[in-house]
């Protein structure tokens, strides 16, 4: 039984196919339609009338052509889900990895502050337009950091705010580690891909090249990461500080042999890097077709 708040629709199966009316109902010009015709204040308690749903305006080829649609997009959809698939099993493949490759090494094992300078940023006066209006060097705050390489910010500083404040800007390859912040966020870390700064909660770990490959402490303070949440300190929540980051310790082989540990983590990463790149074209591919299709800007080609 339906409620007095649910219609429903009858498809007439000469004339529609069942699934073209899902995918039409839920297109962007007719939820646009929806939105429009439907009544009340709260978007919780908005409601559209039968006699306004039976007024959308829909495009309605012969059902032959509305068959093909839907076969094409579940074909698309389809290979949508074997991509996510191959990237969830790419990502479960490079942890088994990573922790066989990383975990419990032998050797000497030496703390990150002697083998690199750990240090944080600073927040910029917000008050200052000059600081932020305009700005063209990236700032990175916390929320950014999530086990990936950084090529953009949410926000940048001016040339001025570096020069006024002292806020360093580190070269790519520095290491990030998020020292505190929301929920999962403490104990994160990323590498710089770009010339950055940084905000106060962010760890800017600067490797010796000599001594410490950069993707090397990335990965194992990656692999590490539950581990480095415990070590926090704080009253309402288990921060980081510089000191502790410095005080992480980990193996330290040659530099050679840490290039070697972690070649199959990064051939891994750009695999799925790929997959990841693949897989937002072919979602932009079909959004914009199925908008195109469904407002029949676009029409299928006659059968062969």
């Amino acid at each position: 039984m339906l409620s007095d708040k649910t219609l429903r629709l009858v498809v007439d199966q000469r004339t529609a196919d069942t699934q073209f009316v899902n995918l039409s109902l839920a297109s962007p010009a007719v939820r646009k339609q929806i939105a429009v015709a439907a009544s009340g204040s709260s978007l919780s308690m908005q409601n559209i009338s039968q006699a306004a749903v039976e007024g959308l305006r829909v495009v309605w080829p012969p059902l032959a052509d509305q068959r093909r649609i839907v076969e094409l997009l579940a074909a698309l959809a389809e290979e949508e889900r074997a991509i996510e698939a191959s990237i969830a099993k790419g990502r479960l493949i490079r942890g088994e990895i990573m922790r066989k490759r990383l975990h419990d090494r032998e050797g000497d094992w030496v703390a990150v502050g002697d083998v690199a300078v750990v240090s944080s940023g600073s927040t910029p006066s917000r008050s200052r337009k000059e600081y932020w209006s305009g700005g063209t060097v990236p700032w990175v705050r916390t929320a950014e950091i999530n086990f990936s390489v950084i090529n953009e910010s949410g926000e940048y500083v001016t040339r001025k705010a570096v020069a006024d404040t002292g806020l360093r800007v580190y070269p790519p390859g520095t290491v990030l580690l998020a020292m505190y912040g929301e929920g999962v966020t403490r104990g994160r870390t990323a590498i710089l891909g770009v010339e950055a700064t940084v905000n106060q909660a962010a760890a800017a770990i600067v490797c010796d090249p000599l001594r410490l490959n950069y993707r090397y402490l990335y990965y194992w303070l990656e692999n590490s990461y539950d581990e480095i949440r415990k070590i926090g300190q704080g009253s309402n929540q288990t921060n980081l500080n510089g000191a502790l980051v410095g005080s992480i310790r980990l193996p330290l082989p040659t530099v050679e042999v840490q290039q070697d540990l972690v070649a199959p983590i990064q051939a891994f990463d750009r695999k799925l890097a790929a997959d990841a790149e693949e897989l937002v074209k072919l979602r932009m591919f079909k959004q914009a077709l199925t908008g195109d299709l469904l407002s029949g800007r676009v029409r299928m080609p006659a059968a062969a």
